[in-house]
């Protein structure tokens, strides 16, 4: 009885327990994903507006999906992750007629997976897609956009255009133009944010959507802006100035302000279209610390720019650099020019000649002035933001009743005669030749001048143009031509140019002289021009008063030379004798 009792409570427990098991699995497999299938792949099936549909079966107890899209090497070309049965392929970037491969895995609560079947599914791509050339990592810069589509052979680009979108918005639609469709700059210059492109076709009057890629235009960095003027730290001198920079690229537009050091606000944000702005300085005070603030940005979005500071301190006011004449105050000969000037670039002389105070109104200096009487010159320099100069007075005086000439006898100790017949140096040969010169003209009741032996050419003009003379007379011996040294003779008398008709006369009075007491008649060289040398310099109108230059033989032929040392004293003579007929003594 005891052990019926037992097999009896051991049957039950058996059996409930089996029962119990029996549900246990039943509510286990309930819970398990089950099989499911993709169904198909439908590139012209217009669902939602789009294509590219992929259809599977469900799987029970699925949550999620997860889609991946490869190519033929297996790398992975688009996934997504849907709650649906169904999702459309947009913006898989494969060439028309490529195979795809296409996986499809369900997903439960705990995160278990099983794969549809088939396992790999093949199929071909048969839509346009878009390329994403000139996207980087999603981004678009704001250049002219030219849009790339993969395709097959004969597809027909009539039936395709572009729509490029926001969320809410269509910005612009454009027909595909063939391999390469641009979408101007001027057009996307002017957007900032997330956009969508949509390469779409009509079917049956209902626009359907391709392909279709997310982006996003951002406004590029501000590079950073460097000031070129004023540096930082700078002392700018108490003048007009100009504030310049560089960088600042891709702003759009440039601000600029200056505070000096109490907070006083000369402009503020004001804006320059070019990277450079003028300052008049008088706004500004002497000696005065500023603080200037660049500042560059995007209209677009203001929060893209760039700033830049500079400290710089203002000068002291400068004043203009005194006048200085080219000759002095005193007597000077009637029909002389003085020149005016001073170190200070830019500024102007204005003069007087009646005594008055020159100011901005008087005459403005533009080139010597000719000194053709009794004078008094006062001048003024004047430069914008500076101080004006002192005033410069000059008193002239030109002698009454005066006939002088000026003698200048060649100071070219270097140039050597034919020493075997006692020339030695041309210096010293012209000063005693302008020694009977000088002497025969003061006999005559005429004042002579004369150089010093160790000035330059250029001093003794500079002398001579203080001087009230009638005439500048240079006093030089020749020398041949390199290609024939020691073989030329005779003489010649140079002025500047033919405008010299004064020079002219004087010139040929004195060539006419010497050739009449000249050995050779054949040696007549005649009265010539010249601008060039040294000794030209003495001829010029612009340097001395009716300046001739005498060229007396040649010192380096023996004939000529001999008859120089042997003929001083006549030569000096008929050259004195020549200017005294010019004067009419």
């Amino acid at each position: 009885m005891k052990f019926i009792k037992k097999y009896k409570f051991t049957f039950l427990g058996f059996l409930t327990a089996t029962i119990l098991s029996s549900f246990f699995l039943m509510y286990v497999e309930s819970k398990k994903l089950t099989p499911f299938k993709i169904i198909s792949f439908e590139q012209n099936t217009i669902k939602k507006e789009t294509m590219n549909l992929l259809k599977w079966t469900n799987s029970k107890n699925a949550v999620k999906y997860s889609v991946a899209v490869l190519n033929e090497d297996l790398q992975i070309l688009k996934a997504e992750t849907t709650t649906n049965n169904e999702i459309n392929l947009d913006n898989v970037k494969v060439e028309t007629n490529k195979s795809l491969i296409i996986d499809v895995i369900a997903y439960d609560k705990n995160g278990n997976q099983l794969k549809a079947e088939p396992n790999h599914y093949k199929t071909t791509w048969e839509n346009p897609t878009i390329q994403k050339n000139n996207l980087k990592d999603g981004v678009l810069n704001n250049l002219d956009w030219n849009i790339n589509l993969l395709y097959k052979d004969n597809i027909n680009f009539d039936d395709y255009y572009f729509i490029l979108k926001t969320k809410d918005e269509v910005i612009h639609k454009k027909n595909v133009d063939g391999n390469t469709t641009t979408i101007s700059k001027d057009i996307l210059n002017v957007l900032y944010g997330e956009y969508t492109l949509q390469l779409c076709k009509d079917i049956d009057n209902e626009r359907v959507i391709v392909d279709n890629i997310n982006f996003e235009i951002k406004l590029p960095d501000i590079s950073d802006i460097s000031v070129t003027n004023p540096i930082d730290n700078d002392t700018v001198v108490w003048d007009d100035f100009n504030i310049t920079f560089d960088g600042g690229e891709n702003a759009t537009n440039y601000y600029m302000s200056l505070i000096d050091q109490d907070g006083n606000i000369i402009f503020e944000d004001e804006e320059v279209p070019e990277k450079s702005k003028q300052v008049d300085i008088n706004l500004l005070k002497e000696e005065m610390q500023y603080n200037l603030k660049i500042n560059a940005i995007n209209y677009l979005d203001k929060t893209v720019q760039k700033t830049s500071t500079t400290i710089f301190t203002t000068s002291k006011k400068q004043t203009v650099s005194n006048i200085n004449s080219s000759i002095p105050s005193g007597e000077i000969g009637k029909g002389n020019s003085i020149k005016l000037y001073t170190k200070t670039t830019d500024a102007k002389i204005y003069y007087t000649t009646n005594g008055d105070i020159p100011t901005e109104n008087s005459i403005l200096y533009t080139g010597p002035i000719k000194i053709d009487k009794n004078m008094t010159i006062k001048a003024i320099a004047i430069r914008k933001n500076m101080y004006n100069s002192k005033v410069l007075e000059l008193n002239y005086k030109i002698p009454i009743n005066v006939k002088a000439i000026y003698l200048s006898p060649s100071t070219q100790y270097w140039n050597l005669g034919v020493s075997s017949v006692g020339y030695t140096n041309e210096r010293d040969m012209m000063n005693k030749v302008a020694n009977y010169v000088q002497d025969t003209l003061e006999k005559r009741g005429i004042k002579v001048y004369r150089n010093n032996p160790n000035w330059t050419y250029k001093e003794a003009a500079a002398d001579s143009k203080t001087k009230n003379v009638s005439m500048h007379v240079a006093l030089h011996s020749n020398a041949s031509s390199t290609l024939n040294p020691g073989i030329e003779t005779g003489i010649e008398t140079w002025v500047f140019d033919e405008t010299c008709k004064t020079q002219m006369k004087i010139a040929q009075k004195i060539q006419d002289a010497l050739m009449s007491i000249y050995y050779d008649k054949n040696g007549n060289r005649g009265v010539k021009y010249s601008k060039i040398g040294e000794g030209f310099y003495e001829t010029n109108p612009d340097n001395v008063h009716n300046g001739v230059l005498v060229e007396i033989a040649f010192h380096d032929n023996p004939k000529d030379a001999a008859w120089i040392v042997n003929n001083q004293k006549i030569i000096g003579e008929t050259i004195a004798n020549a200017i005294a007929s010019y004067l009419g003594h």
